[in-house]
């Protein structure tokens, strides 16, 4: 099956390193589906502060006096959509 599919991962669920192994391949994949997002949210839409949270990683964020300055870790899809509710 290794030559039919070269990018298969054969493991046991009975083995604690395969299963280490391949919880460690699935975060990686996951996370290479992350991007960055620069996000800044104004107070006056503060609603959307808690969809941030809800929908992506914050890596950072600070506040000033006209809202908050997110850097996000999100998929593209949910950059998408945070970006859509601040039009």
């Amino acid at each position: 099956m290794a030559k039919s599919d070269p990018d298969a991962v054969f493991v046991s669920a009975k083995d604690p390193e395969d299963v280490t192994r391949l919880h460690a391949l699935i975060v990686t994949d996951f996370e290479n589906l992350l991007e960055d997002l620069p996000l800044f949210v104004p107070y006056d839409n503060s609603a959307v502060i808690g969809e941030v949270h809800k929908r992506a990683r914050v890596v950072s964020e600070s506040f000033d006096d006209d809202g908050i300055h997110y850097e996000l870790k999100v998929t593209a899809i949910e950059a998408e959509r945070l970006l859509r509710w601040l039009t």
